[in-house]
């Protein structure tokens, strides 16, 4: 692939996303402020990734595809 190329993780920790995209297969690309980008792929086995908001929300790939989401509870709801 034309202009892939590695970077050490410490460079990926800190930097704003500025855009995420999920293919219906459940490919996770995070595209990085500073143009690098980040793929994670679906595993057969386990949890490929998790992305969590800062309410509390949470979306997981699952082993072998498909989606699950949990919404935020807010301190009054329980």
């Amino acid at each position: 692939m034309t202009g892939r190329h590695h970077v050490p993780l410490p460079a990926l920790v800190g930097p704003t996303i500025e855009a995420a995209e999920v293919s219906p297969l459940g490919l996770l690309t995070l595209t990085l402020k500073g143009g690098s980008s980040l793929a994670i792929e679906p595993d057969g086995r386990y949890e490929a990734w998790t992305v969590a908001g800062p309410a509390g929300g949470k979306v997981i790939f699952r082993p072998g595809g498909g989606f699950t989401a949990w919404s935020a509870i807010q301190a009054d709801d329980r």
